[in-house]
């Protein structure tokens, strides 16, 4: 065996091995990428679920409660700053609601609250939604 053949094996086991790595950090990069996709859809099913459950009638306020469960996951992701700011304020609006519903707090004070959450959770899914 001469020395070019040698050469040229050495070279083609190295190439395949970049070509290995690199195949592995783009699938690695493409996974983590449909995490992001699969958090911000669920974050968006899970504040048109939040708003939807808020009545507008203050009647139904008791049979209301806020999940956050999606926010808590996606609250790790890159959010530009005023549609975090949006989902933080709705989130918020909508602890402030459960607090209120789980106390057995009612009258004006969950009728304003709910109407806050409301509001807040519907300007939330309108910029996410852009």
């Amino acid at each position: 065996m001469n020395w070019l053949q040698v050469a040229a094996d050495a070279l083609a086991f190295l190439l395949g091995g970049l070509g290995a790595a690199f195949a592995g950090v783009l699938v690695q990069l493409a996974i983590q990428r449909a995490q992001r996709t699969s958090l911000r859809r669920a974050l968006a099913a899970e504040i048109r679920e939040n708003y939807a459950s808020i009545p507008a009638q203050s009647n139904r306020i008791a049979n209301t409660h806020i999940v956050r469960t999606a926010w808590d996951d996606a609250r790790s992701l890159s959010w530009p700053d005023p549609l975090f700011a949006a989902i933080a304020d709705a989130y918020a609006a909508g602890d402030e609601l459960n607090t209120l519903i789980d106390s057995g707090s009612g009258g004006i004070g969950s009728d304003y609250a709910a109407k806050n959450a409301r509001a807040a959770f519907g300007k939330a899914l309108e910029l996410l939604e852009k």
